[in-house]
């Protein structure tokens, strides 16, 4: 549920955007830098976090996370200073970083890595079901209550979840032993992970395809269909929650395929291919509601490429620092939420028009499929080239 409401939150700028704009006096391209604060918190947090989470339990770390996001959303109600909106903006996404993480940790310890990918997949596929309630929805609430009625109705939501969540929420089994926390270890393994270059590659490849879910959907979407295909609010604000939509399936079907056939890159790889089709048409401007409808579904059922690439990142390192890869893994992808976002804003403003802006998305897209082909390419070439050692010359 955490997961779920730091989603609805995460993707307040695509609904929120005009009062933002207007209550803080600023552009387009200080909108972007709004937007992708959030993810250099989250970024930066996720490993300390993850360690605190080790030491102290999700029982204890994971409601004080829940408050602190609250906390995040106080400078939009009671400040007019931009720099204290940025502020708690940050906030937001260090505490948003337990969310994945505490998923993370009771897939873990009270299923193990046998049905981790399959589990997970199904856990997102629940939290994703809070960004779709970000968009439509929350923007019928701003339009009837106000901006920062609904905003102050989020805080409270936040304040009763945190102390539920410390009532319910079990005692893991590193709470119950003693915890020996050394910096130098810690600082080897985390060495470890960003010297292993393949799992280094993969979250790279991963960062490269998350713009459609951290740029387009999280924010910049809604203001697309109303400029580009001139739609009203209503449907505008719809399209991008389809997305959202599609991932919730996606993030259960693609999990399942991928324990299944073990065939993590392949996966990926068609993935991409699909949802840079999807989204050319969409740059088209020649779609009809019904089919960009199908295509928000479909690019959103395929950004659940993140599972495979995260069993896989786990295959890649030892089961003793799995944890730690994962955590790594996610963190690499979500720099990626900043820069994207960062860039949709400043080419916007530069080029005079949101489809300007997010042609990163694509263009990033075509990145990672070139190296998603070189690593099968290299993957082929080693599986069948490579002489076997009982052949003599």
């Amino acid at each position: 549920m955490f997961y779920a409401y730091q989603y609805i939150l995460r993707v307040l700028p695509n609904i929120g955007m005009p009062n933002i704009i207007n209550d803080f006096n600023i552009n387009v391209t200080q909108i972007g830098l709004f937007s992708g604060i959030y993810y250099i918190g989250y970024t930066l947090m996720h490993i300390p976090i993850g360690l605190l989470i080790d030491r102290f339990s999700i029982k204890k770390v994971i409601p004080i996370c829940v408050l602190l996001t609250s906390v995040g959303l106080l400078p939009l109600l009671y400040s007019s200073l931009f720099l204290n909106a940025v502020l708690g903006r940050l906030l937001l996404g260090i505490a948003s970083s337990a969310s994945v993480l505490g998923i993370f940790k009771v897939v873990k310890t009270g299923f193990g890595e046998a049905k981790f990918t399959s589990l997970v997949g199904m856990s997102v596929t629940i939290g994703l079901l809070g960004a779709m309630y970000g968009g439509r929805p929350i923007d019928y609430l701003v339009s009837v209550y106000g901006w920062k009625t609904v905003i102050n109705a989020f805080v409270i939501i936040g304040v009763a979840f945190s102390i539920l969540l410390y009532f319910v929420l079990p005692k893991t089994s590193g709470e119950d032993k003693q915890y020996h926390f050394s910096i130098r270890e810690m600082w080897q393994d985390v060495k470890s992970i960003f010297c292993n270059s393949r799992v280094v590659v993969l979250s790279f490849i991963a960062g490269l395809m998350v713009g459609p879910l951290e740029g387009f959907a999280d924010a910049w979407g809604t203001l697309f269909f109303e400029s580009f295909y001139g739609f009203d609010r209503g449907h505008a604000s719809i399209l991008p929650s389809i997305i959202f939509l599609g991932m919730c399936f996606g993030s259960a079907l693609v999990g399942y395929i991928t324990g299944k056939t073990k065939s993590h890159i392949q996966v990926v790889f068609i993935s991409n291919i699909i949802m840079i089709l999807s989204f050319l048409l969409v740059f088209s401007g020649k779609c009809n509601l019904y089919i960009l409808y199908f295509l928000m579904f479909a690019i959103g059922l395929l950004s659940a490429y993140q599972i495979p690439i995260l069993g896989k990142v786990r295959d890649y390192t030892d089961s003793r620092l799995a944890d730690i890869a994962s955590a790594a893994c996610n963190m690499i992808v979500m720099i990626f939420g900043t820069v994207f976002h960062t860039l949709i804003g400043i080419f916007t403003e530069q080029f005079g028009g949101i489809s300007k802006g997010l042609i990163v998305i694509p263009a990033a897209l075509i990145l990672a499929l070139i190296l998603l082909s070189i690593l099968m390419i290299n993957k082929f070439f080693i599986r069948n080239i490579t002489v076997p050692s009982n052949v003599t010359s």
